[in-house]
């Protein structure tokens, strides 16, 4: 017999219980006071007192950790596991019984069926079928005679299959097989009186009749005919494209003319009455354009009208959607081909006074104030470009790309058609060389004038184009670094022993010296040396030994030690013993004479193991001049 686990037992009085249950009890918990259960409310934490509304359910609880049922548990309002997020996350299960899980592992999936419960597996019998099929396992098959298809008779439990050849002999035949009957009609073009429905068909002899009748209806023709001049009375867009005559492509040799879908054209000539308007213009291959290529805000003159005196009215075309890019005081330049000139090419000058939505008026600069000493009225179809401002410091700079000079010039400050500064050019008639006097510049070559350079390779050459080697000045020796003498890396040249040394190798890390075959010394002298004097001689007695060593530095045959004051005089030791030599050092400093007693010999000295002492002065004061030698005691 079960035990109910929320049974807290049976009392005198609601006071016995709270003796024995101090703390109260849980949620689902009840007593039984002289016969009459009292159930535990968990709001008002008390026994009883219970209202419709008063918390006869309780909150939902969240356990922070596994849950092990041994038994029977119950879940009376359903369970929720993990961070549950509808159709996403966790699972649940609710008071109804439905369940969401991500991914279930059962050995056997039981259904109802009636009053039982029967594997998956044989409630799907009962149905003749099976599931339905994973596509993605399945290869597909072309539809020839023998492939074979599943059939169902619902009368029958029998498995039955049919193929795609005994489908078409059916419905090719209008007839029956087996237990169904196909009927598909079809409408002759012999029978006008057929009436088309949803189940028969026409012809195709049939079908053209009845486009013929259509069009007929319409009173006009649709179609346009390819074998007699037509007419088309909408656009027609030809989507592939389009050929005329006997097409044969080539510059030439070609024939024919062909459009293609991308609005590309090859034909044998173009005549057009008004305008060509293009961004490029090529013939073989060669970007033409007029004397002058000016970079800066343009327009097209469409036509002029002459206003008054100097002054003109200029419609310009614009696209739609487009606007003039001027404003009042803007200094434009036209070029055009001056037919009344003998075919000349001459320039316009104009300053603008007025900007509408499709014109400008300007007034024609005078012909002492423009450069060319004559100034031509403005023309229709004259490109012009902005050329400076009377003001606007902002529209004073243009560039140009110009023939006559061979190249292009920068130029700002231009608030009249005569003042703008060159400030720079690269051009072969060598437009800067005005500003300075004596440059020793080469007739008939590019130079580049500017106001500053930034570069990050120059390569030298020289008249013919050879390269000039560039002589690199890299500084004091460093030992463990590569030095060059090649076409890539040019020359090096370093400072070592008081001279400067030039690479004679294609690399190297040797240390220089006048022996070297890796350097040449080009500056500096070669027969720097230091010796050394002893106030007690070279040879002592272990336990006796008491000198002062003096350096002295010769350059040639003179003596330039006075000239090196002691912060530039240093000495190292070298025992055998580093750890104590690096202690001398250090205590040692620096400074000219050297003390020797017996404490300075270290440990391991003796007649086959001497002490080495190396001194190294510095003359003129700079670390390039270091000169160094030792003695050994």
């Amino acid at each position: 017999m079960a035990v109910d686990a929320h049974n807290l037992g049976e009392f005198a009085s609601i006071s016995d219980a709270w003796k024995l249950y101090p703390n109260g009890g849980g949620f689902g918990d009840y007593i039984t006071v002289n016969g009459v259960r009292v159930d535990w409310n968990e709001y008002s934490r008390s026994w009883g007192e219970q209202t419709e509304t008063g918390g006869t359910t309780r909150p939902d609880e969240v356990v922070p950790h596994s849950i092990d049922v041994q038994g029977t548990g119950t879940f009376r309002d359903g369970v929720k596991v993990g961070s549950y997020v509808k159709d996403t996350s966790g699972a649940n299960i609710d008071q109804f019984g439905n369940a969401e899980f991500r991914n279930v592992q059962l050995d056997a999936l039981m259904v109802k069926y009636g009053n039982d419960f029967v594997p998956l597996s044989e409630f799907i019998k009962t149905f003749k079928t099976e599931l339905p099929p994973d596509w993605t396992e399945y290869t597909e098959i072309p539809l020839f005679d023998d492939v074979r298809l599943l059939v169902f008779d619902e009368n029958s439990s029998e498995k039955f299959y049919t193929t795609i050849g005994a489908l078409k002999a059916v419905i090719g035949s209008g007839g029956s097989s087996g237990g169904g009957t196909v009927n598909i009609e079809i409408i002759r073009s012999d029978e006008p009186d057929k009436t088309p429905t949803d189940n028969n068909v026409f012809s195709a002899l049939r079908t053209l009749l009845e486009i013929t009748k259509a069009i007929k209806a319409e009173g006009e023709d649709l179609f346009l005919s390819k074998i007699n001049p037509d007419t088309a009375a909408a656009l027609i867009k030809f989507l592939a494209g389009s050929e005329f005559g006997e097409f044969i492509p080539g510059m030439f040799g070609g024939k024919g003319a062909k459009i293609d879908s991308n609005g590309n054209i090859e034909a044998t000539s173009l005549r057009l009455r008004a305008l060509l308007e293009v961004p490029e213009l090529r013939y073989n291959r060669l970007t033409v354009i007029g004397d002058e290529f000016i970079l800066t805000e343009n327009a097209l003159i469409e036509s002029v009208q002459h206003l008054v005196d100097r002054s003109y009215k200029l419609n310009i075309k614009l696209e739609e959607g487009e606007a003039i890019a001027y404003d009042a005081g803007t200094l434009i330049k036209g070029i055009f081909n001056n037919a009344a000139t003998s075919g000349t090419v001459a320039t316009s000058y104009m300053r603008i006074e007025e900007v509408g939505p499709t014109f400008i008026k300007i007034t024609l600069a005078n012909d002492v104030d423009v450069p060319t000493g004559y100034n031509l009225p403005p023309q229709p179809f004259m490109n012009v470009a902005r050329v400076g401002h009377v003001t606007d410091t902002n529209k004073q700079r243009y560039m140009v790309f110009s023939s006559r000079f061979g190249g292009y010039q920068l130029y700002d400050g231009a608030s009249d058609f005569m003042n703008g500064t060159l400030v720079a050019s690269f051009d072969v008639a060598q437009s800067f060389k005005s500003k300075f006097n004596n440059l020793p510049l080469k007739e008939g070559l590019p130079y580049v004038y500017a106001a500053g350079l930034v570069v990050q390779d120059i390569i030298r050459v020289d008249y013919q184009g050879v390269s000039i080697r560039e002589i690199y000045d890299r500084g004091p020796w460093q030992s463990g670094v590569t030095y060059y003498n090649n076409d890539i890396n040019g020359t090096d040249d370093v400072w070592h022993l008081g001279c400067r040394w030039r690479c004679f190798s294609a690399f190297t890390t040797e240390e220089p010296s006048w022996t070297s075959a890796a350097w040449t010394m080009i500056e500096g002298r070669s027969d720097a040396r230091m010796e050394f004097d002893s106030s007690n001689g070279f040879a002592f007695f272990a336990g006796n030994v008491d000198t002062v060593i003096t350096p002295v530095v010769f350059i040639g045959n003179t003596n330039v030690s006075a000239d090196i004051v002691e912060e530039q005089w240093s000495w190292i030791r070298e025992s055998g013993d580093p750890a104590a030599d690096n202690i001398w050092n250090i205590q040692r400093g620096s400074g000219r004479l050297l003390q020797l007693t017996t404490v300075d010999m270290g440990a391991l000295w003796s007649k086959t193991n001497p002490v080495r002492f190396t001194c190294t002065a510095t003359y003129p004061a700079s670390s390039i001049n270091n000169i160094t030698s030792y003695i050994e005691v």
